[in-house]
């Protein structure tokens, strides 16, 4: 049975989609059954994004030999999030996050991860 990870962060341009692909790569090569997806809590807020996949994020992954395999897919916002206020987003994601650390997962052999908000995990300024 294949189980999904879910990285969120603003856009789903830089930190959630880098998140993904680098836990989709490593997922893959220790044969784990699982999978990650990336969505956005407020897409809009992305209006300097240009492009499916953030060049930074592109860079991090070349740097650590990968190449972006889900790279040309546009950035999806988090249906259960949608597109409403600022406050009721902020909401939805800690119930979102409430839920997932309610969810019993064994630590040892599960690698249930979560991205942390605003932090450079791609090593640009």
């Amino acid at each position: 049975m294949m189980r999904t990870v879910l990285f969120l962060c603003t856009g789903n341009y830089y930190r959630s989609r880098f998140a993904e692909e680098l836990f989709n790569h490593h997922a893959l090569r220790a044969g784990l059954s699982w999978v990650a997806r990336s969505r956005a809590l407020a897409i809009e807020c992305g209006i300097n994004n240009v492009g499916p996949l953030s060049p930074f994020a592109l860079k991090a992954l070349e740097k650590r030999g990968l190449v972006a395999k889900d790279g040309k897919r546009s950035p999806q916002q988090c249906a259960a999030v949608g597109r409403t206020t600022a406050r009721s987003k902020a909401s939805a994601a800690t119930a979102l996050m409430a839920r997932a650390k309610a969810i019993d997962v064994d630590r040892r052999s599960s690698p249930l991860l979560l991205a942390q908000p605003r932090r450079n995990t791609m090593g640009y300024k």
